[in-house]
């Protein structure tokens, strides 16, 4: 029991002025409050383990798909180069005659500049 309640269960003993009854009444009070208040507290401190998993959850998901998210650019990327490789590899096996060249060159400076490469 919580020291305040404790010295109030004193006062209400010592009490002169209530009878038996009234005294075993508010006791009975009290300590039903006591448990009430331990109960909540218990409460409390179990919500507050359970926050401080989810945070740490929350965190490590957060950490998980930022990892994630940076690989799927990272892909993506990579896809986008393949194509522009593609597209200039399919010019080249297009080329006939020497003067073609200068459509190959086009095309890489075109892919080159899509893809952000001066």
């Amino acid at each position: 029991m919580s020291e305040k309640l404790t010295e109030i269960v004193k006062l209400v003993e010592q009490s002169g002025k209530l009878s038996d009854e009234e005294k075993r009444v508010i006791i009975q009070s009290l300590k039903d409050a006591d448990k009430e208040l331990a109960v909540s507290a218990f409460k409390i401190e179990r919500l507050e383990k359970v926050k401080h998993t989810t945070t740490v959850l929350l965190e490590e998901t957060i950490e998980e798909l930022d990892a994630k998210r940076k690989s799927v650019e990272k892909q993506k990327r990579e896809l986008e180069i393949e194509a522009a490789l593609e597209r200039v590899r399919s010019i080249a096996m297009g080329m006939r005659k020497p003067a073609d060249m200068l459509d190959i060159c086009h095309t890489i400076a075109t892919e080159l500049n899509q893809l952000g490469i001066n």
